[in-house]
């Protein structure tokens, strides 16, 4: 048996809550450490992984880590009527034939495996497909759409990276060192080389409708800068091997773009930056676009064109779906949400609409059945609650098919939750999370503790920002008698997709209006009683660290800040060696766009951005997180002289740096230090 979160909206405020028990226990930091050290939610965001099944009543569902009592991490064959699963193999990125009659698949040592099944859903044989000349040489990243069936079942393209050069700190190529297409015959078993392309880097690849021709999803981030950088959309002929651009540049900068080809052979359907800056997207901010098969100049290349209102932020966790009306196409989306959704854009006229589908939910992973009536998902929820749902397309016949509890939340006191709105200064309205602490009354104002996410991801995210583990550390502050305020800023754009919400402000510093949206959002709390004003802190991951790096060179009210992994020194003097491990000359011209600067006044702008520049007067405690595999890795040491200056002037800062770690800094031992640490230092400086 489910249960159920319960919502009620008054006046467009949401509030989410489960019954009330008297008997409830208190949710302490202790149980919430039980999550923090569970393995399993080491990589939740890509925990599911769906594809078509044989039948229109089966998918097939990789289930990484989140998977219960003895059963294995691996991929399943999910019967949707009965939501019964049977275990087909380890392994990641399953891919199904249009008849269901095959599978392929990843396994742990990134050879391709094809799997037949027969009419009773058993498997029938299986081949090992090593894809490169050597395995170690096959690089594949997650999140892309690597293999691909041709509309006939008979063949399957995979595209892999032959190598890299050296590693971006979230572990992605800094520099393009080629890719190689391959065609498996699941007929006869022949495995020929379509295209080796030395130089580019292909993320995906999409057959078309006759089989005749892929389109590839063809990038380059050169070392050189940005006018060999880009991203473009290319037509591979399977019968020939010979390329052709269907589209010029479309950014400067390579990402999830997933080309993906309508039904009808007619449209092709893909992401790409709605930042136009001369460096290209930001990677955390797209929208959806749209170009014709037709050619329209003597090259065959074409401008794309925005498929949707701005205001429709794609989340790019996977590809944008065509069902089976080449009219509309589905993707997972914000618009100026809480929660991710499913979004359907028409073709022709671009009107996007959600889906009729829950919105207290973040959507992570879907896929339509073989006919395209039936749509399956995984989503978490904001009381750590990880499912596996599926529906009609219509949104009707909606049922629940697996459920994994990181805590029976039930079972524990959990303070209430109420969807909170606030105007940013001279921006947009930006919405968030407040949670009550368990013991709220009303009248009495508490300590309030202020989570920045990172990203800048669109919105605020059901992680919690100091372990990026799970909602439910919003609730072990709030059984300790905290407020929990989660903040959003217009940086993140999910309030819309202003260019002018990324750059400086040409009258402030980089940050300064991103500090502005947080601090209005504290006032309306402490206006309303809730927050005692003396009792405030902030803690920011990432994109969020980097405003708390910054908050502590102006006024404002937190009494201590905490920033886990957060930019703070923009001097190229401070970060040449940074810069170079992941492109210098493409990064300056980026780092030159957003600081909105010229060559002659970067260095003037950069110094007034820097944490550095103010250390004699910051004098609010502040405790730093870095990873050695992090944006710390390089810079570890330039925190330890912001550190030191602080602590010279009479500041009080510490640093704690993980050397091993990566940037979400992921270990359940790194993270249990983190909570700790965290924990202590905010109670150490708790006004009394």
């Amino acid at each position: 048996m489910f249960r159920t979160i319960f919502m009620s909206c008054i006046l467009g405020f949401c509030f989410f809550f489960v019954p009330v028990n008297a008997e409830k226990k208190p949710f302490t930091v202790s149980d919430f450490e039980k999550i923090v050290i569970d393995p399993k939610l080491k990589k939740t965001i890509s925990g599911f992984e769906f594809t078509s099944g044989p039948t229109n009543d089966h998918v097939f569902v990789r289930m990484s880590k989140l998977v219960s009592g003895n059963e294995p991490s691996g991929i399943y064959l999910l019967n949707l009527k009965t939501g019964e699963r049977t275990f087909v193999g380890r392994g990641r990125e399953p891919t199904a034939s249009p008849d269901g009659s095959y599978l392929a698949y990843l396994d742990v040592n990134n050879d391709v495996v094809v799997v037949q099944f027969n009419d009773a859903l058993q498997p029938h044989g299986t081949r090992h497909i090593k894809v490169g000349e050597e395995t170690s040489e096959a690089i594949f990243v997650p999140g892309e759409r690597r293999m691909e069936w041709s509309p006939d079942s008979t063949q399957l393209a995979f595209v892999y990276s032959t190598s890299t050069g050296r590693k971006t700190f979230h572990g992605d190529a800094a520099y393009s060192k080629g890719s190689v297409v391959r065609l498996f015959n699941a007929s006869t078993g022949e495995l020929k080389t379509l295209l080796n392309n030395p130089e580019k880097t292909i993320g995906e690849v999409s057959w078309s409708p006759d089989g005749k021709w892929l389109v590839l999803t063809t990038g380059l981030l050169a070392k050189s800068g940005l006018e060999e950088s880009g991203v473009w959309l290319q037509l591979l002929d399977t019968r020939s091997g010979e390329v052709e651009y269907l589209t010029g540049k479309i950014g400067n900068q390579p990402g999830f773009t997933h080309g993906t080809i309508s039904p009808d052979g007619e449209t092709v359907a893909f992401f790409y930056g709605n930042i136009r800056s001369p460096a290209g997207a930001f990677e955390t901010s797209w929208v959806p676009g749209l170009i014709s098969l037709s050619r329209t100049d003597s090259e065959g290349r074409q401008s794309p064109r925005l498929a949707t209102s701005n205001d429709f932020m794609a989340q790019a966790l996977q590809p944008p779906t065509w069902a089976t009306n080449p009219d509309v196409f589905n993707y997972i989306c914000k618009n100026a949400a809480l929660f991710s959704s499913f979004c359907e854009t028409n073709v022709d006229t671009g009107v996007t609409r959600f889906l009729n589908m829950p919105r207290t939910e973040d959507i992570s992973a879907y896929s339509y059945t073989a006919s395209g009536d039936q749509l399956v998902w995984s989503s978490v929820d904001i009381f750590g609650v990880y499912r596996i749902r599926a529906a009609n397309s219509d949104g009707g016949n909606m049922r629940t098919l697996y459920e994994y509890r990181t805590v029976e939340y039930e079972d524990y006191a959990m303070g209430q939750i109420e969807e909170f709105h606030w105007a940013a200064p001279g921006g947009p309205e930006l919405k968030g999370f407040l949670v009550y602490p368990v013991d709220y009354v009303p009248g009495d104002s508490y300590p309030l503790i202020v989570d920045g996410h990172g990203g800048p991801w669109p919105g605020v995210s059901l992680t919690g920002a100091v372990t990026l583990s799970s909602a439910l550390e919003w609730q072990m502050w709030a059984n300790m008698g905290y407020a929990v305020l989660v903040a959003d800023y217009r940086w993140s754009m999910a309030s819309g997709s202003r260019v002018e919400y990324f750059r400086r402000n040409p009258r402030k510093a980089l940050y300064d209006p991103a500090v502005d949206d947080v601090i209005a959002a504290v006032e309306k709390v402490v206006a309303g009683g809730i927050a005692d004003e003396s009792k405030l802190f902030f803690i920011g991951h990432s994109a969020g660290a980097a405003i708390a790096n910054w908050m502590i060179t102006r006024d404002h009210p937190f009494a201590a800040v905490v920033s886990k992994e957060g930019l703070h020194d923009y001097r190229t003097r401070n970060r040449q060696e940074w810069l170079e491990a992941i492109g210098t000359d493409y990064r300056r011209e980026f780092e030159l766009w957003r600081m909105n600067a010229s060559e002659e006044d970067y260095e003037y702008w950069a110094e007034k951005s820097s944490t550095i520049t103010y250390a004699e007067r910051i004098t609010t405690p502040i405790l730093f997180f870095s990873a050695g595999r992090g944006f710390g890795g390089e810079d570890a040491v330039f925190i330890q002289y912001l550190v030191d200056a602080i602590n010279q002037h009479g500041g009080n800062a510490k640093l704690i740096h993980f050397p091993d770690a990566t940037h979400a800094i992921s270990n359940p031992e790194h993270k249990q230090v983190v909570l700790r640490e965290t924990i202590d230092w905010i109670q150490q400086n708790l006004p009394h």
